[in-house]
C-alpha cells in the first residue's frame, strides 16, 4: 500500500525504476485506485472537513490577533473567524458539448472546476467544498448560498 500512495502522491517525472518497474496501464489504473480510496479512507476523515478540528481549536490556535482585532474589535475571545473563498482547478478540454459548456469560463476562456476552499485566518485549511462547475451560474456567492441551503458538510453545526 505504501508504494501504491507514493506513486499516486509523486509527479510521474519522479518516479524510481523500483517503484514502476514494468506495469501495465491496468495496473497502474488499479494502484492509483487502492492508493485513492487508502487516502480517501484514512486521511481524507482526520485532516479535512469540520469534524476534525474543533471550534475551541480554531479560535485558541488557529486565528490572528490582527483578525481578531478587525472582527471583532479585539474583544471578542469565543468567535470563529474562518475565510470562504472560491479556487479553480485547470482542467482540460472535454469532448462532450455539454461538459465543455459547463466548465469554460468565459472570463478566462478556459475550462476549469470551482472549490470552496473554507480556511482560518492563519491558512489552516478546514474543509474544501467538492467541486462545481465554472460556468455563469456559479459564482462565489450562488455557491455559498448554496452550501448554505444544502448544509454541506455540516456547516451550520
Amino acid at each position: 500500500m505504501r508504494k501504491a500512495t507514493e506513486f499516486y502522491l509523486t509527479p510521474p517525472k519522479y518516479h524510481t525504476k523500483d517503484l514502476v518497474k514494468v506495469y501495465t496501464d491496468d495496473d497502474i489504473s488499479r494502484e492509483r485506485l487502492s492508493a485513492h480510496q487508502a487516502i480517501v479512507k484514512s486521511f481524507v476523515p482526520d485532516n479535512l472537513g469540520f469534524g476534525h478540528v474543533t471550534p475551541q481549536d480554531v479560535i485558541g490556535r488557529h486565528t490572528t490577533a490582527i483578525a481578531r482585532e478587525l472582527m471583532c474589535g479585539g474583544d471578542s475571545t469565543d468567535t470563529e473567524i474562518i475565510i470562504i473563498d472560491g479556487t479553480y482547478l485547470y482542467i482540460q478540454k472535454s469532448r462532450k458539448n455539454e461538459l465543455q459548456r459547463k466548465t469554460l469560463n468565459l472570463y478566462k476562456k478556459i475550462s476549469l472546476l470551482k472549490s470552496m476552499m473554507i480556511v482560518t485566518t492563519t491558512g489552516y485549511i478546514v474543509a474544501c467544498i467538492e467541486h462545481f462547475m465554472s460556468d455563469f451560474n456559479n459564482n462565489d456567492a450562488a455557491i455559498m448560498n448554496d452550501i448554505l441551503l444544502l448544509n454541506t458538510d455540516n456547516i451550520l453545526s
